[in-house]
């Protein structure tokens, strides 16, 4: 008998790590059935084991993953957008100082287009194409706006002021121009234009549907002579003048033209109702006559010191503050009352030998006055002295080595009981302002009952 079998140890079960499945795939048949090989992959690279001294620390904080993303779209272009609204920028600034400008200036819009001219109640068309404004020519002239243009040349010129309470009366109206247009021109001359007279300015155009005085002018400028026309409005306590002048000889030429600019020129109906305030007036009165002066221009003084024969003696000065700088400011005006004659021609006589003999006792000498003559010739001449028949004499009356420079006016009446003369004078560069003034006090004048004892 055998003897019996040792017992075989339990085994000691070790730890064997599994071993995770590997998913084969099932080769697939290929074509005639042959099995298709796949591909082994790569066995994966062994994991380095870290070094000890080389192991830092991971930063602390978010991670940034660098990952792929969407193609980057190229950087914008500027340049071009910063020019443009560069550009946009400068055009927006220089409309607004144009605004601006205009708006200083009066008006609301853009010369060119029409233009409202708010603070001056009228509106204006300007010239269009191929005249262009004249900003060298607005200051020369020293008026609001102007334009010119060439083939054939021709000028247009605007002014305008407002006076507000009153108007300025036609003297200063007239004058404020002409001061102009003398500084400008060289050999400037001016007449009104029919029916009108320098002693009579009497409304004789229209501009902008309303009545304008209108004068004539001619000068000289850079060695060209020109020939022109100013219409002088009044309206509501403004005053306007529009001008337009052209080389002498293409008036008739130009005509048609000037006419089309004026009608680019039309009132706004601000100050409706406007009344100026009157022009007050004091009354002289003489024996059987009488006259008037206004009282904002001429003061009376007393008659000693002045010609022996004046009953009335005024002095007058410019109304307008502003023109107190300009020299000669003052005239004269004398009533004389000279003994009776036999008729107007005798009466005329005895009044130039008194002015003659005059002027010597204000110590001229022998001075010959010379007769200064307007577009009807000498004005020496019959003439209505107001409501009275007479004689008007215009003459200019100078010193040859001294600095006087007169302008004398005499209105010589011959009346019932004696001759009376009108003597009025001022500096003769103030002319142009006295001259209408003189003319109103004249043209007042008109004979009287004389009182009774």
């Amino acid at each position: 008998m055998a003897p019996p079998a040792a017992p075989v140890a339990a085994p000691v079960a070790v730890p064997v790590a599994p071993v995770a499945p590997v998913a084969v795939p099932v080769a697939p048949s290929g074509p005639g059935g042959m099995p298709v090989v796949p591909m082994v992959a790569p066995p994966a690279a062994p994991t380095p084991m870290p070094i000890p001294d080389l192991a830092f620390e991971e930063p602390s904080g978010p991670t940034v993953s660098l990952r792929r993303g969407r193609a980057r779209r190229p950087p914008r272009r500027w340049g071009p957008i910063l020019v443009v609204a560069l550009i946009v920028g400068l055009m927006g600034v220089g409309f607004y100082f144009l605004i601006d400008y205009r708006l200083k200036h009066g008006g609301r819009g853009i010369v060119g287009l029409g233009q409202d001219f708010d603070q001056y109640n009228f509106t204006l068309v300007a010239p269009d194409k191929p005249w262009v404004q004249d900003v060298d020519l607005q200051n020369q002239l020293k008026v609001k706006l102007a334009w010119k243009r060439s083939k054939p040349a021709n000028f247009m010129a605007l002014h305008y002021q407002d006076y507000e309470k009153r108007l300025p009366g036609k003297a200063e109206s007239l004058d404020s121009v002409l001061i102009k247009l003398r500084d400008y021109f060289q050999g400037f001359i001016w007449q009104p234009r029919e029916p009108s007279t320098p002693e009579n300015l009497v409304a004789n155009g229209t501009l902008a549907g309303q009545k304008a005085v209108v004068i004539e002018f001619q000068g000289e400028r850079d060695q060209v002579a020109y020939e022109g026309e100013c219409y002088i409005l009044e309206w509501r306590g403004y005053v306007y003048w529009l001008l337009t002048w052209t080389p002498a000889g293409q008036k008739d030429q130009v005509a048609d033209e000037w006419a089309s600019l004026r009608e680019g020129f039309t009132l706004m109906n601000h100050r409706e109702g406007w009344q100026p305030l009157p022009r007050k007036t004091t009354p002289i009165k003489g024996k059987n006559y009488a006259l008037a002066y206004p009282s904002e221009v001429w003061k009376p003084l007393k008659v000693d010191g002045y010609d022996a024969a004046a009953r009335v003696v005024l002095i007058g000065t410019d109304p307008q503050e502003a023109r107190k700088f300009h020299a000669g400011q003052a005239a004269l005006i004398q009533v004389l009352e000279l003994a009776k004659s036999d008729d107007l021609k005798e009466a005329v006589k005895a009044a130039r030998e008194h002015l003659v003999a005059q002027l010597k006792l204000e110590g001229l000498g022998d001075v010959t006055p010379q007769i200064l003559s307007d577009k009807g010739g000498e004005v020496n001449r019959l003439a209505d002295i107001g409501k009275v028949r007479g004689h008007l004499i215009k003459m200019r009356v100078k010193v040859s080595e001294g600095t006087f420079d007169r302008f004398m006016v005499l209105a010589i009446t011959n009346l019932d009981d004696a001759v009376v003369v009108v003597r009025c004078e001022c500096a003769y560069k103030r002319r142009d302002f006295w001259e209408a003034e003189f003319a109103e006090v004249i043209q007042s004048f008109r004979t009287e009952a004389p009182p009774e004892p």
